[in-house]
């Protein structure tokens, strides 16, 4: 939940994902639909931050591998290739995300203008 510490990143096996946020007056607004093979999560478990938005199943069930900074600093201890290969598609993945967030901001003035 938005909000809660959060010390855990998560990978979708099966199912959908939905990442929202609260905006008062509004409700919930959703950021992003999330599908098997994605990862969530990941801000707070990077950063040490609180949570930066909801996430809940999308339609039905969902299967999630969870996996905390503990286990995985424990996992990548001494194995510099495995370090370099979650961290490159950890970076891919927020690479991604913003790239998608740029667009959107692009949109959305785009919007305004109209």
């Amino acid at each position: 939940s938005e909000g809660d510490p959060g010390d855990t990143l998560y990978l979708i096996a099966e199912g959908e994902v939905r990442i929202s946020r609260h905006i008062a007056g509004l409700g919930d607004e959703a950021l992003t639909i999330l599908e098997a093979g994605e990862v969530f999560g990941e801000l707070a478990w990077l950063d040490r931050s609180p949570r930066s938005a909801d996430a809940i199943a999308h339609t039905g069930g969902c299967t999630v591998l969870a996996v905390s900074r503990e286990q995985l600093d424990g996992t990548l201890k001494n194995r510099t290739a495995a370090q370099a290969r979650f961290l490159r598609t950890l970076s891919t993945v927020l690479c991604r995300r913003l790239r998608a967030m740029n667009d959107q901001l692009v949109a959305y003035r785009t919007i305004a203008w109209f």
